[in-house]
């Protein structure tokens, strides 16, 4: 994954682009969700995090920046497995939302936490990016749901 690169130093893969950024930016991206900081420090100490480690290939890379197939934007900064694939452990931001939690082959997967830019989140399980198994759902700083997706 990391040969591949463009005329402007981005790496490409699978027709996905993908340039390394620094910590900074990331953290930038990260804070332009207003309710980011304060939800993700309400449940950073629940979220069980699963390693995938027969199918990591890279581990903890620098922070990156993605541009898909329809020139979007999104952040992240975690595992990737052989295939080029999010999977593992990681934090993803796209559109002022932001992820933190498990992925397998790009999907969110596992305990994650979702937080919207209207401060609205879910925590719990998931699978196959969908709500599934225990979790907790706030709208509007009230509880709308709590158990089993």
């Amino acid at each position: 994954m990391m040969d591949n690169s463009d005329e402007n130093n981005n790496i490409v893969y699978t027709n996905i682009k993908f340039k390394e950024i620094s910590t900074e930016e990331f953290d930038l991206a990260f804070n332009h969700n207003y309710f980011a900081n304060e939800i993700y420090n309400l449940y950073k100490s629940k979220l069980e995090l699963i390693k995938y480690e027969e199918d990591i290939y890279y581990h903890n890379i620098n922070p990156i920046k993605i541009i898909d197939n329809e020139n979007k934007i999104q952040y992240y900064k975690g595992d990737f497995n052989k295939k080029g694939q999010v999977h593992g452990r990681g934090i993803w931001i796209k559109d002022f939302n932001i992820y933190i939690g498990n992925f397998k082959n790009d999907e969110f997967n596992g305990t994650g936490l979702f937080i919207n830019e209207q401060g609205d989140y879910y925590f719990g399980q998931w699978k196959n990016g969908n709500y599934n198994g225990y979790g907790t759902l706030i709208c509007g700083k009230k509880l709308m749901y709590r158990g089993f997706f």
